[in-house]
């Protein structure tokens, strides 16, 4: 299943069988770059119904290790705060 299609839970769920393998990478000291999306947000408009931010704190908690949500990454990478 694609992950545009998908729910927030459903992408959790990805993301915590990824764990393993982020974790394995980490304490090799690779940088990991995690790059999703969720839905079909209207081009150039913020929606808090598309965000990823809850994803990230459960992985934060999930890996143990602060996570920095971007958006906007075509315009200039922004840091989002939640």
């Amino acid at each position: 299943m694609f992950l545009w299609k998908m729910d927030k839970l459903q992408v959790m769920r990805v993301f915590e069988r990824l764990c393993p393998t982020i974790e394995y990478a980490l304490d090799k000291n690779a940088a990991v770059i995690l790059l999703s999306h969720l839905g079909r947000p209207q081009e150039g408009q913020f929606s808090a119904a598309f965000s990823l931010a809850p994803i990230a704190k459960k992985l934060e908690q999930l890996l143990h290790s602060r996570l920095n949500l971007f958006h906007n990454y075509l315009e200039g990478i922004k840091r989002c705060s939640w």
